[in-house]
């Protein structure tokens, strides 16, 4: 017969392992914030900060996770990557990190960037109303002779490059076309690095027969006109704003407005600037020229001269007429 001492001894005994069981247990959950996973559990990486503030990777039991959160850890490939770095925000995930991702909010994991502006294909829109180019009812683009993209009305050219870069006809709009170094007849012309883009119902842009020239057209039937030169910009940015920078090099003609209109022929390094309602600013037959035309039906021109310079705000000025180095401000020197 056991005494009372025995039975006591053994209650004890039974006592704590009962005990020691449930401390293993306890241990086996939260012991993977000093150690790691035990054999037969889901395991889940972790980057675990350690007491000097700084995190190591290791491997833990699933259910040992929020404990080890609440500690401070991170999970591996949520919060940071295999070497506890920062992951880089990737929010379409087409596997492009957001810093390098030229349509961070479209997936598009090849990166297509085809007309060479900031955004990547997927995010282009020229015309700003909210629907990507390729999207529209109306758009086209060609590049190198090649087209690539067509719906609709729109209309688009362009020629094999003579040189290293690309020549890039865009349209968006219902009629609008565009031609790089293609004539509006459809016949190619030699030339590199020509931009026409047009936006806008029935608006035209052509740049061509030479190098690095470019032309936009934005805006119901507005139309831009590069050619016959190199290194020259034509803008026309309104509805039937023209603005042509023809036979020369180093032009820049710039028409903003309803029926604005800038021009640039036969000559070299001018400049044409028309801002407002039907202002004019033309700059024929000279070199290094400077016309401004600022404010509605203002109109300012050189001709057939060098080194002028004509600003009008509203009312006919000229500078030139066969003279050089002539500046008229509102006024008419053209006698």
């Amino acid at each position: 017969m056991l005494s009372k001492y025995t039975i006591k001894r053994q209650t004890m005994w039974s006592v704590f392992l009962t005990s020691l069981t449930l401390l293993l247990a306890l241990f086996a959950s939260f012991g993977p914030l000093a150690g790691t996973a035990q054999a037969g559990q889901d395991k889940v990486a972790v980057c675990h900060l350690n007491g000097d503030g700084n995190y190591v990777p290791i491997n833990i039991a699933d259910p040992a996770l929020p404990a080890h959160l609440e500690h401070g850890d991170l999970v591996v490939g949520v919060d940071v990557d295999e070497n506890c770095q920062p992951l880089e925000s990737d929010g379409d995930s087409d596997g492009v990190p957001d810093a390098e991702d030229n349509c961070a909010n479209v997936a598009n994991p090849g990166q297509e960037d085809r007309y060479g502006t900031a955004a990547g294909d997927a995010c282009e829109d020229l015309d700003g109303d909210g629907t990507p180019d390729v999207n529209e009812a109306n758009f086209c683009l060609s590049i190198d002779g090649v087209l690539l993209e067509s719906q609709g009305t729109a209309v688009c050219g362009s020629s094999p490059t003579t040189g290293q870069e690309p020549n890039v006809a865009v349209a968006n709009g219902d009629g609008a076309t565009a031609y790089a170094a293609v004539h509006a007849n459809g016949t190619s012309l030699p030339g590199d690095n020509n931009t026409a883009i047009a936006i806008g119902d029935n608006a035209v842009a052509i740049a061509g027969e030479g190098d690095n020239n470019s032309a936009t057209a934005s805006g119901n039937s507005a139309r831009a006109l590069a050619a016959k030169g190199n290194n020259n910009t034509a803008t026309a940015e309104g509805d039937d704003a023209y603005a042509e920078a023809f036979n020369g090099d180093n032009n820049s003609a710039t028409a903003t407005g309803t029926d604005a209109a800038a021009r640039i022929f036969n000559g070299n390094n001018n400049s044409a600037t028309a801002t407002g309602t039907s202002a004019f600013a033309g700059a024929d037959e000279g070199d290094n020229n400077t016309v401004t035309a600022e404010g509605d039906d203002a109109y300012a021109e050189t001709f057939s001269g060098d080194n002028n310079s004509a600003t009008s705000t509203g009312v006919y000025t000229c500078a030139g007429a066969g003279d050089n180095g002539e500046t008229a401000v509102n006024e008419n020197l053209c006698n």
